[in-house]
């Protein structure tokens, strides 16, 4: 575990493993590092794994109300971080919202990017309503969750945002003995994150951006996924 230098910003890792590095970007926006380490970690016996928290995420430094955020200077954070490590060439693995980054990086600075693995990626097809439109696809339990939060008159924006944040991601698994493994108390949620990028998603164009990506690029989506199914 470390702080390293984001653009402008410091950034919370943690690496694991040796050999060629790995760099993972979790899925949010809004979400910690922590919610990629049960699977990643395995890769640790033949690489160098990294994983970081977003600008203003997790343990990363807390972002002031004037500090940008966008997703340019979320690639740039990773452009800064790979300076900060030394990494001549690196392979990236972004899930959900964390494909946008790494597309985007691969697109900007291709000489730097050795492959690419795209977990469950955004659609590049439809704008980004991928949290509201999720709730109508979880389990009851997690609906009631949402709707509660949503009816609470003393929550703020930012207080319903993060209330549905913690009821939705638990629900996306689809083994419930995976989510029930989770240290869901312990993750950190940047629900003002997810407000201020969401925002910019939904008007996001990767279509166009795919047939420049010339890496190596491995697409993983789960058949029974209800965030971005197969059909999409």
């Amino acid at each position: 575990l470390g702080m390293g230098d984001g653009d402008g910003v410091r950034l919370s890792y943690r690496m694991v493993g040796e050999g060629k590095p790995l760099v993972v970007i979790n899925d949010g926006p809004g979400y910690d590092k922590s919610i990629m380490y049960r699977g990643f970690d395995d890769l640790k016996s033949s690489m160098m794994v990294v994983y970081y928290d977003q600008r203003g995420c997790g343990t990363s430094e807390a972002l002031a109300p004037t500090t940008s955020l966008s997703i340019a200077d979320n690639v740039e954070d990773l452009e800064a971080l790979r300076r900060y490590f030394h990494f001549e060439k690196m392979s990236l693995a972004g899930h959900g919202w964390g494909a946008v980054i790494a597309l985007e990086y691969a697109h900007k600075y291709p000489e730097h990017v050795e492959s690419i693995i795209l977990v469950t990626p955004l659609s590049p097809f439809a704008p980004y309503t991928r949290l509201e439109n999720l709730v109508d696809k979880v389990p009851e339990a997690a609906r009631q969750s949402v709707a509660s939060a949503l009816e609470n008159s003393g929550f703020s924006v930012l207080d319903r945002r993060e209330a549905v944040m913690r009821a939705i991601l638990p629900a996306l698994f689809y083994k419930r003995e995976a989510a029930a493994a989770v240290k869901w108390d312990g993750l950190r949620y940047a629900p003002e994150v997810s407000l201020r990028l969401g925002d910019e998603l939904k008007s996001l164009d990767l279509f166009s951006l795919l047939p420049e990506i010339v890496q190596p690029t491995l697409v993983v989506v789960g058949r029974h996924d209800v965030s971005i199914p197969v059909r999409d």
